[in-house]
């Protein structure tokens, strides 16, 4: 007759305790690989023009362009205020 090999007991804690670890490490990896995989196939989808993710980034590009160029005017319309160079604009808000 066989006999299967005997565990200690010391043994079998430390086996079901490094089990124990390894979970907790996988859960908290996971998803931040599934995080960083994500990213990656947004910033692919970004550089090969992809119609789903293109149109949006180039969207809030192009207002983010916009704002910047109209807050770019009123601060240049606004630095002439005080000047003889002022424009009707400035009298919105006292010349």
């Amino acid at each position: 007759m066989n006999s299967l090999p005997q565990i200690e007991p010391g043994t079998l804690l430390l086996i079901i305790a490094g089990l124990c670890a390894l979970a907790v490490v996988v859960m908290v990896i996971l998803p931040i690989i599934g995080t960083l995989f994500d990213l990656i196939g947004v910033v692919g989808g970004l550089l090969t023009g992809d119609p789903s993710s293109c149109c949006g980034c180039l969207l809030f590009l192009g207002l983010t362009a916009v704002c910047g160029g109209i807050a770019a005017f009123v601060l240049s319309v606004l630095s002439s205020c005080g000047t003889p160079e002022a424009v009707n604009f400035c009298s919105w808000f006292g010349r």
